[in-house]
């Protein structure tokens, strides 16, 4: 077997043939991606690195990181009542 068939993402499929059993390799698809606040699926829309949080955060979490991070700054609030899910997210 090559060395580029070792790999875990690379899955193996048994083929009969009319000889014999063959061995065919198949790439495995990449994970849906999930937001790191409350791990839901992400769209692909939301997915894009133009937006702000774009690939990590959903957008019902990202309106939260930023309307926290607003409030923070403004002064209506401290830090340590920022949810901690958002707190990554607020610059300081």
């Amino acid at each position: 077997m090559q060395p580029r068939y070792r790999s875990k993402s690379v899955r193996k499929l048994r083929v009969k043939t009319k000889n014999r059993t063959k061995l065919r390799f198949k790439r495995r698809q990449p994970k849906n991606k999930s937001c790191a606040a409350c791990k839901s699926a992400i769209p692909l829309n939301s997915r894009a690195d133009r937006r702000k949080f774009g690939g990590q955060l959903c957008t019902r979490c990202s309106r939260a990181a930023i309307i926290y991070g607003a409030r923070v700054r403004r002064g209506e609030i401290a830090i340590t009542e920022v949810a901690l899910k958002y707190r990554k997210y607020i610059p300081i």
